[in-house]
C-alpha cells in the first residue's frame, strides 16, 4: 500500500494510515534513550522495520531530518538535537 501526503490549511496526515504523531514522539525518544532502531524495537515489542518507518515518517512530517543514519549506526542531527531539548 502506498501512503501519500496530503496538507491542508489546518493540518497534515498520511492517506493509507494516519501517522500517530504522539506515538512517534514517543519512538523517537525510545530511539535516542536505546541508541539505535533495532534497540528501541526491542524495548517497545515492534520490529525494527515499523520503527524506522515511524521516524521517517515524523521526519517527513516534520520537514527535517532527526538522525543521520549510516553502517556504523545513527547519531543525532542538529535539528534531532533540538528536539530532545
Amino acid at each position: 500500500m502506498e501512503c501519500v501526503k496530503v496538507e491542508t490549511q489546518c493540518s497534515s496526515f498520511w492517506i493509507g494510515g494516519p501517522m500517530d504523531r504522539f506515538k512517534a514522539i514517543k519512538v523517537f525518544q525510545e530511539v535516542v534513550s536505546q541508541g539505535g532502531f533495532a534497540a528501541a524495537a526491542r524495548r517497545m515489542n515492534s520490529s525494527p522495520p515499523s520503527v524506522s518507518r515511524l521516524i521517517t515518517e515524523l521526519e517527513a512530517d516534520l520537514g527535517v531530518r532527526l538522525f543521520n543514519r549510516s553502517s556504523r549506526g545513527i547519531s543525532l542531527t542538529e535539528d534531532g538535537g533540538e528536539q530532545t531539548s
